[in-house]
């Protein structure tokens, strides 16, 4: 479906947008999991991640382009779980998302064409407009939707990040 989508020429100004890209940043919660935080026993939260969305990461990082998280979140299950992906960038406790977006093209001396952003809420906003490919997911507030570039096909924490890197991939092929 999304080979169909990129090769139809009704999506090529899209398709373009993609061949750019050299830095995906990703919220999480959300996106990257469905949203629901678990309180364990011993007061600690804990998410769903789904192995697909990693593996979209490793992919993207193997054919070098960088990945990024940008989350409020402050939790260990969310450090751990980025970690163990090794992305490039972490950012948590960012409530101002516009900042860590900032500081990551500092960093890396990328353009805001070249990055592609994936949210959900409110606070993504500001990132999703302003970055070169701006995408979120069918379970997002519908003023995100509404000035996103792409709505996933997959829910956020169903493979919706490994549905963007698969379209990054095959742009850039």
């Amino acid at each position: 479906m999304v080979e169909q989508f990129l090769n139809s020429s009704h999506n090529y100004p899209m398709h373009e947008k993609l061949k750019k890209i050299k830095l995906l940043l990703s919220d999480v919660d959300g996106v990257m999991t469905d949203a629901t935080i678990w309180l364990d026993s011993n007061m600690k939260w804990k998410r769903k991640f789904n192995v697909l969305d990693g593996m979209g990461l490793i992919r993207l990082q193997k054919q070098g382009i960088k990945v990024g998280i940008i989350t409020a979140s402050d939790a260990d299950d969310v450090r751990f779980r980025f970690e163990f992906l090794k992305v490039d960038y972490f950012y948590e406790k960012s409530s101002d998302k516009g900042l860590a977006l900032q500081d990551v093209m500092k960093k890396t001396g990328f353009d805001l064409s070249e990055i592609a952003y994936i949210g959900d809420d409110l606070m993504d906003l500001p990132v999703i407009e302003a970055v070169g490919f701006g995408v979120t997911v069918p379970n997002s507030l519908e003023e995100v939707q509404a000035k996103s570039d792409y709505v996933t096909k997959r829910p956020g924490g169903e493979g919706a990040v490994r549905e963007v890197c698969e379209m990054i991939l095959r742009a850039q092929r």
